[in-house]
């Protein structure tokens, strides 16, 4: 289902190209949902599951939550010593829609795709915001996140960037004492498995 809606969605883009259309949109997929800690007190409720599947400035599919328009950018640019990942997605619109961002988040190719320090994440669950910085280490205190190796390869409907996020007690400002949660793939999982994203189509790719 959810490949030939990629397949169908491509055809519509090629097919804008033909009538002198835009560049081919960028793509995402990923789940990922906000938990609580197993030693926040009073912490009842996990955030909800993000299941987004879709192009920028459409639907998301109708199997993935919340429903709403796809609003993506996302880069891979060289500079520097290496590449640069960026992207920031939100599902929907308004304070309390949905929103994962990364920024910063240096690539040393040659070392496997693997990610240095000085990248940044942001998300906003439940009309709270979150943000912690991220390397290619386990989560710690000092750098709560974790973005594993990234890599591209030409994929079958463009350039396709793979990588995973795992963040350990991220912290909204409004309230970092009870505000402290865990991103990590989703409902039906073990604990602490990483989220995956797919990205097609970036900038610089």
């Amino acid at each position: 289902m959810r490949q030939f809606q990629i397949l169908t969605s491509l055809i519509f883009v090629i097919s804008a190209l033909g009538c002198g259309g835009d560049e081919p949109k960028a793509f995402i997929e990923t789940i990922y949902q906000l938990r609580c800690p197993s030693d926040l007190a009073g912490c009842s409720r996990d955030g909800q599951q993000v299941d987004i599947f879709g192009y920028h400035s459409e639907p998301n599919d109708d199997l993935g939550s919340p429903a709403g328009d796809v609003s993506l950018t996302c880069s891979y640019v060289t500079g520097g010593t290496g590449r640069t990942l960026a992207f920031d997605v939100r599902i929907g619109s308004g304070a309390s829609a949905p929103r994962l961002r990364i920024t910063g988040a240096l690539v040393n190719e040659a070392a496997g795709g693997s990610v240095g320090g000085g990248c940044q994440v942001m998300l906003i669950d439940d009309s709270n915001t979150y943000a912690a910085a991220c390397s290619g280490s386990a989560p710690s205190a000092e750098v709560p996140c974790q973005l594993g190796p990234v890599s591209l390869m030409d994929g079958e409907f463009g350039p396709e960037i793979s990588t995973t996020l795992l963040c350990t007690n991220i912290t909204a400002a409004t309230n970092p004492l009870q505000l402290r949660r865990n991103l990590e793939h989703g409902a039906g999982s073990p604990l602490r498995t990483p989220a995956a994203l797919r990205l097609i189509n970036c900038d610089g790719t």
